[in-house]
């Protein structure tokens, strides 16, 4: 039985109320004055008010809202007053992110996974207009749910890294002997660096890579950082940053690199 089955089947047991049409978007929500259930069959959003359910109901409804999390079929996002599930996106609103979405499943520690949808739907919220304090709340519960590592991987995908990761991923598979955990030796210390990462990809200027690199090593300085870390992949690329590092070497001298690479794909560790 799927989420949304299992979700249907509670609602029609437990609430007497039985949904003929298709769910899109749950919304589990504490609120005194709103309805115990509530159903929109032109939107498909579905609302439970934790509120006013009772204890046994809310027991109830507790392991079809895990198995949600567990196997991946929703977007669980906590409230921040009452830890209670705020929010559950069932499914992505376009073709491209459950493209995107599709491509990391497997490939990712779960943890890492059900982050990144939280994420994808911070982005869309952000792109949609909402309001900063929206947004704030949103990473928040991001971060009390995932830690750091979740953080992280929001300010990534909304930085747009997680395709420069997809790009990864499709060169490194070119090699013989390519497997998932060469890939995620590459993968975790990008996620763990967070904001401390610059990625390199194509489109970009020689100029504009320096920029962006010279501006965080100021912004990391101002919060005590001495470190930062770039990643790119193809020869171009590769060939891009090392002149920016060459030309940098000699604007600081206290500069220092250690470098790496696999196959075709680069990793530098500033040090200032």
């Amino acid at each position: 039985m799927t989420f949304l089955d299992g979700l249907r089947e509670f609602v029609k047991v437990h609430l007497d109320i039985n949904i003929q049409v298709g769910v899109k978007t749950v919304n589990i929500i504490a609120d005194p004055r709103a309805d115990v259930v509530s159903f929109d069959e032109t939107t498909g959003a579905l609302k439970i008010n934790w509120e006013k359910l009772p204890e046994d109901k809310i027991e109830e409804l507790k392991p079809v809202l895990s198995d949600a999390v567990r196997e991946h079929d929703a977007l669980l996002i906590e409230n921040r007053s009452k830890e209670l599930l705020e929010e559950i996106k069932v499914t992505e609103s376009s073709e491209e992110e459950r493209v995107f979405l599709s491509f990391f499943k497997g490939k990712i520690p779960d943890d890492d996974y059900t982050a990144l949808r939280a994420s994808l739907y911070v982005k869309r919220r952000f792109e949609e207009g909402a309001q900063k304090e929206e947004i704030d709340r949103l990473k928040l519960d991001i971060l009390k749910r995932y830690s750091k590592r979740g953080r992280n991987i929001c300010d990534l995908c909304s930085a747009g890294y997680f395709k420069g990761l997809i790009k990864i991923y499709e060169e490194m598979q070119k090699y013989p002997g390519f497997s998932n955990e060469a890939f995620l030796e590459v993968y975790i210390p990008i996620v763990d660096e967070g904001n401390l990462t610059v990625f390199v990809s194509g489109g970009r200027t020689e100029e504009q890579v320096r920029r962006e690199i010279e501006s965080k090593m100021s912004r990391n300085r101002q919060y005590g950082i001495h470190v930062l870390y770039i990643h790119g992949i193809g020869k171009s690329n590769i060939e891009k940053i090392n002149m920016v590092i060459y030309d940098l070497k000699s604007k600081y001298s206290t500069l220092k690199i250690q470098s790496s690479e696999y196959q075709n794909i680069v990793s530098m560790k500033l040090t200032f």
